[in-house]
């Protein structure tokens, strides 16, 4: 399993990102990744295959420097792409 984020939008670039899963009822299973872009300025993770990442996540997206952040909940495994965007109404 392969996560792969691809920013669009005004700001595209970034140093790194905070991704952060967060499962509704079982906190032993959240966890963070902190990721780099590659060439393409694709952020991307490949799960272990030992990892269990089924089930209902609430993900949190946040760049190095904290100035924003995007959440959305999700359910994994997933074969079709995922769009996440923010929520311009909580926009501060």
């Amino acid at each position: 399993d392969q996560l792969i984020i691809r920013p669009t939008g005004i700001e595209k670039e970034f140093p790194l990102l905070n991704v952060n899963f967060y499962h509704p009822t079982l906190a032993d299973r959240d966890f963070s990744l902190v990721l780099t872009p590659d060439g393409n300025g694709d952020f991307s993770h490949l799960f272990e295959a030992d990892k269990n990442v089924a089930g209902k996540w609430q993900v949190t997206i946040t760049p190095f420097e904290n100035h924003w952040k995007i959440q959305a909940e999700i359910t994994l495994p997933q074969s079709d792409f995922i769009a996440i965007t923010p929520d311009t109404a909580q926009a501060n």
